[in-house]
C-alpha cells in the first residue's frame, strides 16, 4: 500500500507551488497517495492549485476548506477520510523543496530496516545550526533525533493505528506542536525519530501562514505561546500514560484504544 502523503496550504501561493512541483519532480505522486488541502486561502493559492491540475498536474485529490480550521484539524480531516490501517503518513509543509528523487521509496526503507523508529524525515541545512540540542546520535547516513521537526515527517502507520489522531490544543489551534506531542507518543511506545540524510530538502518560507493574519492579526510566536502551557499539560499525560494515551478525529484525548 503507498503511503499517505498531506500538503496543507493556507496563503502562501509562491512556496505552495514551488513544493508542489518539486513533489511532482521527484516521482511522489507515483510512489504515495496525495491529498492536497487547502484552508480557506485567499490569496490565490487555491485557483493556482486548480491551474496545475487543469496543466495536466494530477494529485490524488485537492480539497477546498471554505475558512481556515487549522493545520491540526486539515490532518486528522484527511487521516479520518482516506488512512487505511497501517499505511504510513506523510506530512509535507507547504513550503518546502524536496530535492531527492524516489524520496518517498527511500523513507518506506528506512522503516523497514530501521524498526525501532517511528517517525523519519529528510536532511536539511538547519539542522547543522539550529537543532543541535535535539540530536541524539549521529551516524553516517542517519542521525537518531528528538523531537523531530516536522517540515517533512513520514508517520510510522502502527504509531498512527495504536495512537489515532493529532493533537488539538484549542479551539483555535492553527499552528504547532502537533508533531512534537506526536514525538513524544512515539517515544512512549518505544519508538524514536530519526533524519534519513540520504534524502534532502530545502526549505523556502519566507513567511509563516499566521504572518498572514491567520487569527486577529496574531503571528507566530504569540500563538504558540498562548498554547504552550496546554502542550505541556498533554505531554504530561503522554508519559504518564505510558504508551495508553490516544486520540480521537476531533483531536482530544480518547479513553478508549485505538486497536
Amino acid at each position: 500500500m503507498k503511503p499517505l502523503l498531506s500538503v496543507i496550504s493556507y496563503n502562501r501561493k509562491q512556496e505552495t507551488v514551488a513544493t508542489l512541483r518539486a513533489l511532482q519532480e521527484t516521482g511522489t505522486f507515483e510512489q504515495a497517495q496525495v491529498v492536497i488541502f487547502d484552508n480557506g486561502s485567499t490569496d490565490g493559492t487555491r485557483e493556482a492549485i486548480q491551474e496545475m491540475t487543469e496543466d495536466g498536474f494530477s494529485p490524488y485529490v485537492f480539497h477546498f476548506q471554505p475558512q481556515n480550521i487549522g493545520c491540526p484539524r486539515a490532518l486528522n480531516f484527511i487521516l479520518k477520510h482516506w488512512r487505511q490501517l497501517g499505511q504510513h503518513f506523510i506530512k509535507v509543509d507547504n513550503d518546502v523543496q524536496i530535492e531527492t528523487p524516489e524520496w518517498v521509496a527511500q523513507l518506506e526503507l528506512f522503516l523497514d530496516i530501521h524498526k525501532d523508529v517511528g517517525m523519519v524525515g529528510p536532511w536539511y541545512d538547519e539542522l547543522e545550526t539550529g537543532y543541535q540540542g535535539r540530536v541524539l546520535e549521529q551516524r553516517v547516513s542517519w542521525w537518531s533525533i528528538f523531537p523531530i521537526i516536522g517540515h517533512c515527517v513520514m508517520h510510522r502507520g502502527e504509531l498512527l493505528d495504536r495512537t489515532g489522531y493529532f493533537d488539538v490544543l484549542a479551539p483555535d489551534h492553527l499552528y504547532g506542536f502537533e508533531d512534537l506531542l506526536m514525538a513524544h507518543r512515539a517515544g512512549a511506545l518505544g519508538w524514536t525519530c530519526a533524519i534519513d540524510r540520504t534524502v534532502r530538502l530545502r526549505n523556502i518560507q519566507r513567511k509563516n501562514s499566521l504572518d498572514y493574519s491567520a487569527h486577529e492579526g496574531e503571528r507566530m510566536k504569540q500563538h504558540t505561546d498562548r498554547l504552550r502551557a496546554e502542550y505541556n499539560r498533554r505531554c504530561h499525560e503522554v508519559h504518564a500514560a505510558r504508551g495508553a494515551y490516544t486520540v480521537g478525529p476531533a483531536g482530544q484525548r480518547r479513553t478508549d484504544p485505538c486497536l
